[in-house]
């Protein structure tokens, strides 16, 4: 174990604080000597920070007369050692009247790029084009002009902990936008804003196992995990050790494992045997808001430890690795998938590709099918109830027509452990005249190791819901909420995707049970968690105009608000959620929310790390010409006076 000193919270307090490094670009740190000589870079000190009312109304974005002048910018990148970037949106390539215009790129972009990891390792690649604001999209005959809008002004290539001490330390200073960008899985403009700084953590890579670990109460096995590693890198690992190990991972496997997968909770096809990505977490390195690099864990630095498990990515610091449990063996899951459909054509069921599927079962009442989904949706209660995960969407696919996807898994069962689990299901389906030949079930590793080609920019518009097991206790009221479904899924026009698992407190495990985290108290009580997206002809589009965006959220708002309604103790899952969640203090954190934001005034009073509807960011909105909560807008605090 390498010990490296810094002066973090101790520091201040007049004492020395260990921080374990855990790989070599975490030994690379900004010294006071380096900052001695370039003051903007200087730390920052929480207990000298003046009154709100001193500090400026709005963060400092280009064409301000405080923006830095292209020399600073040229020193700053001359201090971080020439990783300092200034991209232009891909898409331009597509603008003949571009600088970067080039066909053939164009081309690749329209095609080849969807398959490839273009886009998971571009400093630009937003994931939602409205959030950035639909300024420059890919188009082969686009309209207008490219313009860098929500995009970030500037990007820190960081490949060590010097370049994020440096980025944040400036941006503080300077009074600039911050964000942060990891493999792009970030659906709520938190990786965008106009006229940022983003620091790119992307190329922070490294996995390493530990056989016998201990920290406070645990000894076991344990695993390194750098703040650029993604799911699949980890499993690669995991599936590479001997004996075998399991390694909890994002069910897609270019999510990135320490970001804000982790940061919001983190479910898993085997969440409910396991726990949350969060309830891993045995320790953390951290770049603070003031510049500061820290470990986080059950002995310092507590209040981190505590926010970073659960209570929202990009909030309280720049996670640098996680050192997280393992289990000692591989863990497998036995289920097979299935589908349904009143439409032509029959559906791809598959899920992660875990199980075969056979062909849909073709259903001629409209009746029968809700009625089959009913059934599907009440037998999440047993499935949760043995550890299993349920999986089940329902799309309209046109005339009148929906399909029905389903899959189930139950970790470290066996094939035909899961078909007798699975068989009062299908006598159910079976009385309603819905004959589904199942596939035998089979048992495979709970996750793929493939190195996916990671998310495509889109418009994607959706909100969550998080359905208590106490609901399945109450059986007007499960009717109740199936009926909502159906109304969505056929008023609204939404898919309806669920999810079904049970996270509870009792299988999270220590450090959980001895140390609280962030994590959504309604998270530990939930038994399905629904998602709930714009889809068909509500899909909104690079050029629709803001009326018909905010109209296509007023439906998804209408139809998920009636699922509220019916779920007052549930909530919903921050990393999967509205953009404009109401009461979403409640709603993502529950009874936590106050002890969060404690925190985040004391960790980062300068509001350097903001993400719309995170914890602490009621003080600040982006101002733009619409409704629209894009990022393409000046970020200024609101209730402002002179």
């Amino acid at each position: 174990m390498r010990l490296f000193y810094g002066t973090g919270l101790l520091g201040y307090l007049g004492l020395v604080q260990c921080v374990t490094v855990n790989f070599d670009y975490e030994s690379i740190q900004l010294t006071e000597e380096t900052v001695a000589a370039l003051p903007a870079l200087s730390f920052g000190n929480t207990s000298d920070e003046p009154l709100t009312p001193r500090r400026p109304r709005c963060k400092v974005h280009p064409g301000d007369k405080t923006w830095p002048s292209t020399a600073e910018w040229k020193g700053f990148n001359a201090s971080l050692g020439g990783v300092l970037l200034k991209p232009t949106p891909p898409g331009a390539a597509c603008y003949p009247d571009h600088d970067d215009y080039d066909p053939e790129r164009c081309d690749f972009l329209m095609g080849d790029a969807r398959r490839s990891r273009f886009w998971i390792d571009n400093p630009l690649g937003a994931v939602v084009q409205w959030a950035q604001g639909n300024t420059c999209p890919v188009e082969v005959d686009p309209a207008g002009e490219c313009t860098q809008g929500g995009y970030p002004a500037y990007v820190v290539n960081a490949t060590s902990v010097r370049h994020i001490q440096m980025a944040v330390n400036f941006s503080r200073n300077k009074n600039i936008r911050l964000t942060v960008t990891n493999t792009g899985h970030e659906f709520s403009g938190k990786s965008t804003g106009y006229g940022s700084l983003s620091i790119w953590i992307h190329h922070l890579k490294g996995i390493e196992l530990l056989d016998d670990y201990t920290i406070g109460e645990y000894t076991g096995g344990a695993a390194k995990i750098s703040a650029g590693s993604e799911g699949w890198e980890a499993l690669r690992v995991q599936n590479g050790s001997s004996p075998g190990i399991t390694i909890i991972a994002p069910g897609q496997g270019s999510v990135g494992l320490a970001g804000g997968w982790l940061q919001g909770g983190g479910h898993s096809t085997i969440a409910g045997y396991y726990g949350l990505a969060a309830d891993q977490v045995l320790s953390l390195n951290v770049v603070t808001a003031d510049g500061r690099f820290v470990t986080a864990d059950v002995h310092e630095n507590r209040d981190l430890f505590f926010a970073l498990r659960g209570g929202g990515g990009g909030t309280y610091g720049i996670v640098t690795s996680a050192i997280v449990r393992t289990y000692p063996a591989h863990t497998y899951v036995s289920g097979l998938s299935y589908s349904f459909t009143t439409g032509p054509s029959e559906v791809n069921a598959r899920v992660y590709d875990l199980f075969p599927v056979a062909p849909s079962f073709k259903i001629e009442s409209r009746e029968t099918f809700w009625e089959a989904y009913a059934e599907y949706f009440a037998f999440t209660k047993e499935s949760t109830a043995v550890k299993g995960f349920a999986f089940g969407d329902v799309t309209p696919v046109g005339n009148d027509s929906y399909t029905f996807a389903s899959m189930f898994a139950f970790p470290q069962a066996s094939p035909s452990e899961a078909e007798a689990l699975l068989e009062p299901l299908f006598e159910r389906f079976a009385a309603l005249g819905v004959n589904i030949t199942a596939p035998d079930a089979v048992s495979v590793p709970y996750a793929r190791v493939v190195d996916p080609p990671g998310p495509v920019p889109g418009q994607d518009l959706f909100a969550s819901r998080l359905l208590p097991r106490s609901l399945w206790d109450d059986e007007p009221r499960l009717g109740d909420t199936t009926r909502a479904i159906r109304q969505a899924v056929e008023e609204g026009g939404l898919q309806v995707r669920s999810r079904g698992y049970s996270p509870t407190l009792a299988i999270a495990g220590y450090p959980t049970t001895d140390v609280s985290s962030g994590i959504n108290p309604a998270l530990r009580e939930t038994a399905m968690h629904l998602v709930i997206a714009v889809t068909g002809e509500g899909v909104v589009t690079a050029h629709s105009s803001p009326e018909e965006w905010l109209a296509s959220h007023a439906t998804l708002e209408k139809y998920t608000g009636n699922l509220r309604d019916l779920t007052p103790d549930g909530g919903a899952y921050v990393n999967e959620a509205d953009v404009s969640e109401p009461d979403w203090q409640q709603s993502f954190w529950g009874s936590r929310y106050p002890e969060l934001l404690k925190v985040k005034r004391e960790r980062d009073p300068w509001d350097l790390f903001w993400g719309r509807r995170m914890v602490g960011s009621e003080g600040w909105e982006v101002e733009t010409p619409d409704e629209v909560p894009s990022q393409n807008g000046p970020l200024c605090r609101t209730g402002y006076s002179y």
